[in-house]
């Protein structure tokens, strides 16, 4: 395990954030929903321990938190919310994105979770699923600039 002094926050972030973007693209959630399903404190034991987790497949991951906290098919297809023959964005550039604007928000790696969780439970991560707009697609303080207007 590393050392709590060059363990890499951002990357722990980044792993939560998207296997949460995984979670939801695979059992039909809204990445919120998610969110709200295992709370802060579920957030917090993925970030905790993402140093070992990602040892796993997001598949393995996923199943632990659809076991854990009973987790169902949503009914939402992100599919559904993409222009005709555009590729919605993989879930780990979804993940990095969420991870790059939650560590934005909030300095502190302690934090980090909380962070996230506001994020995700907020309005603007129902803009970010929906690919038809162009707020994914852009520039980081322009969705930072979105996100602290839709979030406070």
């Amino acid at each position: 395990m590393r050392d709590e002094q060059t363990r890499n926050w951002r990357d722990d972030l980044y792993f939560t954030a998207s296997l949460l973007e995984f979670t939801a693209r695979t059992t039909h959630n809204r990445i919120g929903d998610i969110a709200r399903r295992i709370g802060v404190d579920g957030i917090e034991g993925v970030y905790r321990f993402a140093n070992l987790s990602h040892c796993l497949s997001f598949e393995e991951n996923r199943d632990e938190l659809v076991e854990k906290y009973a987790i169902g098919d949503g009914g939402f297809r992100v599919l559904d919310s993409k222009p005709e023959g555009i590729t919605p964005p993989r879930f780990l550039s979804i993940g990095r994105s969420y991870a790059n604007l939650a560590a934005a928000l909030e300095p502190d790696p302690g934090q980090y979770p909380r962070s996230l969780y506001r994020l995700l439970t907020s309005e603007f991560s129902v803009r970010m699923e929906d690919y038809r707009s162009a707020l994914f697609y852009s520039p980081m303080d322009y969705q930072l600039m979105v996100c602290q207007s839709l979030i406070e």
